[in-house]
């Protein structure tokens, strides 16, 4: 019964992974170019955690492009709901492959990035600029994957009672988090800006990022004032029961 959202899984990431690959082949050749000379600090220098941003934004892109699976069923819904199975079986079944698909999305994206760059840098002789900064790649890798489920639970709620509007909603979510997220910068009275702050609480864009080491002094550049490990259980509670909610409106719907 979730063979459909697998085939729409398999061709999200067929996508996904061939437009990242063109980009990937754009970065190593522009940083083959700079480090052709020899080793150059202020152009080959990198570290653990910036491999990480392929993946988190291709996690991003397979959310947006998954979220609307179960709001596309509405056509079909009724056939649906005569199958062997609960309806919350079938809801569940559909956010499983979605979630699988979204994982894949993050570790391909990360491998696809990491392996042909660590090959330039090892083949340019540059290994020694490769700085490994684990404690705040974890951190950054469990909460872009927040952000992500994130992103994902909740255009799933917002479609839930809302037939065929998914690919509506996961478009619009761009614009919507983008802009919500720009608002934060902008001066209006300290009543609206307490507002808007507390409305991109629920803004997957906010949750990211933020995470600068100087020193080995580790601080939150985010504009939500959390440190990285609050904004992850935050994104990941969030994600967690807007999912539940999602599957459970979605189940409870009339055909």
């Amino acid at each position: 019964m979730s063979y459909v959202e697998v085939l729409r899984a398999r061709r999200a990431l067929t996508w996904i992974f061939a437009i990242e690959a063109a980009l990937v082949l754009i970065a190593v050749v522009s940083l083959a170019y700079a480090l052709r000379g020899g080793p150059v600090h202020d152009h080959g220098s990198m570290v653990l955690s910036a491999l990480l941003a392929p993946g988190a934004f291709l996690a991003l892109i397979a959310a947006t492009a998954l979220a609307p699976g179960l709001s596309a069923e509405g056509g079909t819904i009724a056939l649906l709901w005569t199958r062997p199975a609960t309806r919350d079986r079938i809801a569940w079944a559909y956010v499983a492959v979605d979630a699988l698909a979204i994982l894949i999305a993050y570790v391909g994206g990360i491998l696809l990035a990491a392996v042909p760059i660590g090959i330039v840098f090892a083949l340019f002789h540059a290994r020694g600029q490769m700085h490994v900064d684990t404690g705040v790649a974890v951190t950054e890798l469990v909460l872009s994957l927040g952000a992500a489920f994130m992103w994902y639970a909740l255009i799933s709620l917002a479609a839930s009672r809302l037939p065929g509007r998914g690919p509506l909603l996961a478009g619009a979510s761009w614009g919507v988090f983008v802009i919500a997220a720009g608002l934060t910068q902008a001066p209006f009275p300290p009543w609206l800006h307490a507002a808007i702050m507390a409305l991109n609480l629920l803004n997957p864009l906010v949750y990211l990022g933020g995470i600068r080491v100087s020193d080995g002094v580790t601080s939150n550049t985010s504009v939500i004032a959390m440190t990285p490990e609050a904004r992850a259980i935050c994104a990941w509670a969030i994600a967690v029961v807007a999912i539940f909610l999602a599957a459970r409106l979605w189940s409870t719907r009339e055909a």
